[in-house]
C-alpha cells in the first residue's frame, strides 16, 4: 500500500470516529443530562422544578403526543415551526423523567390516522386537526396518575418555549396535589358569565346574543383555579377564598367596599384592575337618547381603599409614551401601549414582573392605561412592577375629548397649547402603571364599620354563644397581618377578550397579559416555586445583523409612508381650496381643473406606492440572503471543521514523512 493511500485511508478514519464520538457523546449526555452546553441552559430543570417533583407522592405519567409522521409528509413552513418545539418538549421530558428519579415516566406518541393511539389522544383531552392528504394533526401533552386525577394541554405552542417548563411543572403540582385553590371575582362587568350549558351557549351564539359568556381570562384562571363569582352588592367576602381579583370597580357602594377592606385586614390577596377609560365597558343602549353615550362614565378607580394602603390611582389622565406605543398602519400613533423589556418596563426585583423582564421578547398590551402613583409617607412596602420607558407622560381628558382621540389618536401627543390645554406632558421619568404592595396595612375605615351598614336590631340577650362567636369573627379590624399583599394594575382593557385569547388558541397570543395576571395570582397565592420557573430566556435567539436589517427597512419604509401620506394631504388641500374658489361663472372651467388635479393625484400615488413596493422588496432580499448564507454556514459548518481538522492531521503526517525520508536519504 502506497504511502498516500495510507494517509488518504488516515483521515477518512480520523473523519467517521470524529463523527462516532459525536454521536456517542451525544447519547451520553442525553443519558445522563449532565452536559447543558446552551447558553441559557434551555434543558437544565430549574431549581423551582426540582422543588416540586421533590414534593411528588405518587407515580406520574407525562405523555407527549405529536404527529412527526403526518408533519414530515404535509411538511409546510407553519408545520415545520412545531418540529423545533417538538424537539425542545421532548428533551426537557426526558429531564424531568431522569431528575424525578421515576417518579415522572414519560412516553411519547406519534399518533396516525384511524388508530388506537389517535383515540386515545382524543379522549384524553389533545386536539385534532386536519391536514391536507387525510392526515390528522396532534402536538398535546397528558399528565396523569394512576388514581385518577389528570391536565392537559390540548395544544402545545410553538412561540412559548419559554413557558413550556412552567407548564409542565404546574401540570405535575396540580396532578400530585389535586386541590385547586379557590379565587373570587368581583366585578361592575360581567366577567365571569353565567353558568350556561354548552346547549344554552350555541343558542345565544346562534341568537347573536352577546354576554353571558366569561371572559377569555376566566378560563385561563378555571385551568388552575376554582373561580368564584362574588356579587358586587356583598356586604361579606367569603372567608374560605384564597385571593380576591376587583375588576372595574365602579359604582361600588359602601357595603362591598368595607367587605374588601375587612378582607384585606384579615390577611387576604388582592388583586385589583382599575382604569381611567375602559373601552369594555359600553353605555347600555338608549334608543331615546342617542347622546347617552357621551356621558356614560367608563372609569373606575378604588382609591377609597388603595389610597389608605398607600397607591392611588390619578382619575381623568391616561399614560402615553411614543417609545412604546401600538401603530396603525404604518404612520398613526395609536393611545395604546405595548410594554416591552426593552424599554425596562419591567422590574426585574420583583417576582411578579421578574420572569417578564427575563424574557427579551416579552410583551404586555394595553389599552387607555392609567397612572399609579405611592402615597406620600405611607409605610406600606409599595414597588412599581410595570412602567413607561423614561418618555412616558400623561394627557388629561373628558368623555367627549375620548370620542376625538379614539377617531383622530395622533392628538393625544400634541402638547398643551392654544385651544388644547390638556395636552400631551413628559413626566420627566417612567409612569407607573402596575404596582404591588405588601405588610401592614390600615383600614381605609379609621372609624370602624359604616353606620349604614351597622346591625339596626335590637340585643337579644337569649342569642346563642354560636352567634357571638360569628360577630368575634367579623369584628372590625383597624389593621391588617403583615401577611397582607394587593397587585394593582391600572387596566381593564388588558384582560378584556379584544387582547387576550382562549387558552385553546391555536397560534396562541404575542402578548403575555395572562402570564401577569397568573404571575400576580402565583405571587398573592404564595406558589414561590411555580413563580421562580414561570418564564425561562426564549429558545429562539435572534441574529442581530437580521434585526438591524429588519429595523432600517421598516425606518425606510415608515418614512416613505409618511412621504405619500403627506403629499396627498397637500394634493387634497389644493383640491379643497379650488372647490371653495367655485362660483356659477367660473364653476365649469374649475370642475375641469378639478378633474386634472385629481388625476394627478392617483398618478402620484401610484408612482410613490410602486417606490414603496422596491423599498420592500430590496430589503426583503437583503435579510432572506443573510438569513440564507447563516443556514448554509449551520449545515456546513461542523463536516466542514471535521475536513479541515482531517487535512491538517493528514498534511501534518505527510510533512514528518517527508522529513524523515529526507533524514534517511542523507
Amino acid at each position: 500500500m502506497s504511502a498516500k493511500l495510507r494517509s488518504l485511508l488516515g483521515a477518512a478514519l480520523i473523519i467517521v470516529c470524529t463523527l462516532c464520538a459525536a454521536f456517542v457523546l451525544g447519547d451520553v449526555t442525553e443519558s445522563w443530562g449532565w452536559l447543558d452546553t446552551t447558553s441559557n441552559s434551555r434543558y437544565t430543570l430549574t431549581e423551582g422544578t426540582m422543588k416540586v417533583l421533590e414534593k411528588v407522592n405518587r407515580p406520574l405519567k407525562a405523555r407527549l403526543y405529536f404527529s412527526n409522521t403526518a408533519v414530515q409528509k404535509v411538511g409546510t413552513d407553519q408545520l415545520k415551526r412545531y418540529v423545533r418545539a417538538y424537539y425542545h418538549a421532548r428533551d426537557l421530558l426526558r429531564a424531568y423523567q431522569r431528575k424525578s428519579g421515576g417518579k415522572v415516566q414519560f412516553l411519547e406518541f406519534d399518533p396516525k390516522p384511524f388508530t388506537d393511539t389517535a383515540e386515545e389522544a382524543i379522549e384524553l383531552g389533545v386536539r385534532q386537526f386536519e391536514l391536507p392528504g387525510d392526515q390528522l394533526f396532534f402536538f398535546g401533552l397528558v399528565v396523569s396518575s394512576d388514581l385518577g386525577p389528570k391536565e392537559v394541554i390540548p395544544l402545545i405552542n410553538y412561540n412559548e418555549e419559554n413557558l413550556f417548563e412552567y407548564k409542565v411543572s404546574k401540570m405535575i403540582e396540580r396532578v400530585a396535589h389535586p386541590t385547586k385553590k379557590k379565587v373570587g371575582v368581583v366585578s361592575s362587568l360581567d366577567v365571569v358569565g353565567q353558568d350556561l350549558s354548552p346547549e344554552m351557549k350555541r343558542l345565544r351564539r346562534f341568537q347573536q346574543q352577546s354576554g353571558g359568556e366569561p371572559w377569555h381570562i376566566v378560563e385561563w384562571l378555571k385551568r388552575d383555579y376554582e373561580v368564584v363569582k362574588v356579587d358586587a352588592t356583598a356586604k361579606e367576602i367569603p372567608a374560605d377564598l384564597d385571593s380576591l381579583i376587583v375588576v372595574h370597580p365602579k359604582n361600588f357602594g359602601e357595603g362591598i367596599l368595607y367587605a374588601i377592606d375587612q378582607y384585606v385586614m384579615r390577611g387576604g390577596k388582592l388583586l385589583v384592575f382599575v382604569d381611567p377609560f375602559c373601552e369594555v365597558d359600553t353605555p347600555p343602549n338608549t334608543p331615546g337618547n342617542p347622546y347617552a353615550r357621551f356621558s356614560h362614565p367608563h372609569g373606575s378607580d378604588l382609591n377609597r381603599l388603595l389610597s389608605a394602603w398607600g397607591v392611588k390611582m390619578t382619575p381623568g389622565k391616561i399614560v402615553g409614551d411614543r417609545a412604546i406605543a401600538g401603530m396603525r398602519g404604518n404612520t398613526k400613533l395609536m393611545p395604546y401601549n405595548i410594554f416591552t423589556q426593552t424599554e425596562d418596563c419591567f422590574n426585574k426585583n420583583e417576582v411578579v414582573s421578574e420572569p417578564l423582564s427575563a424574557e427579551k421578547e416579552s410583551k404586555v398590551l394595553t389599552g387607555y392605561v392609567g397612572q399609579l402613583e405611592k402615597v406620600d409617607g405611607t409605610k406600606v412596602d409599595v414597588q412599581p412592577l410595570i412602567q413607561t420607558s423614561s418618555t412616558g407622560g400623561t394627557r388629561k381628558f373628558g368623555n367627549m375629548d375620548m370620542m376625538s382621540l379614539q377617531a383622530q389618536p395622533e392628538k393625544l401627543w400634541l402638547p398643551p397649547g392654544e385651544g388644547n390645554p390638556d395636552g400631551f406632558e413628559l413626566a420627566g421619568k417612567p409612569v407607573v402603571v402596575a404596582m404591588r404592595m405588601r405588610g401592614k396595612m390600615p383600614s381605609a375605615f379609621a372609624d370602624g364599620k359604616p353606620k349604614s351598614l351597622a346591625d339596626t336590631n335590637g340585643s337579644d340577650p337569649k342569642k346563642d354563644d354560636k352567634a357571638d362567636k360569628k360577630d368575634k369573627k367579623s369584628e372590625h379590624r383597624k389593621e391588617s397581618s403583615d401577611a397582607a399583599a394587593v397587585v394593582v394594575i391600572a387596566d381593564v382593557d388588558m384582560i378584556s377578550n379584544n387582547m387576550v385569547v382562549q387558552p385553546q388558541s391555536f397560534f396562541g397570543s404575542p402578548y403575555a397579559n395572562t402570564a401577569v395576571v397568573l404571575n400576580a395570582l402565583d405571587f398573592l397565592n404564595g406558589s414561590g416555586d411555580l413563580m421562580s420557573i414561570r418564564s425561562r430566556s426564549a429558545g429562539r435567539r435572534e441574529f442581530d445583523r437580521i434585526k438591524e436589517i429588519e429595523r432600517r427597512a421598516a425606518d425606510r419604509t415608515s418614512d416613505k409612508v409618511s412621504q405619500i401620506n403627506r403629499e396627498i394631504e397637500t394634493l387634497q388641500k389644493k383640491m379643497r381650496e379650488l372647490q371653495d374658489k367655485a362660483t356659477e361663472k367660473n364653476v365649469g372651467q374649475l370642475r375641469g381643473e378639478a378633474l386634472q388635479q385629481e388625476r394627478e393625484t392617483q398618478r402620484v400615488i401610484a408612482k410613490k406606492k410602486k417606490e414603496l413596493r422596491d423599498v420592500q422588496a430590496k430589503a426583503r432580499d437583503e435579510v432572506e440572503s443573510v438569513k440564507r448564507a447563516a443556514e448554509v454556514a449551520n449545515v456546513m459548518g461542523m463536516p466542514l471543521l471535521v475536513f479541515l481538522i482531517g487535512l491538517v492531521l493528514w498534511l501534518g503526517s505527510l510533512f514528518k514523512r517527508s522529513n524523515k525520508m529526507r533524514e534517511d536519504m542523507a
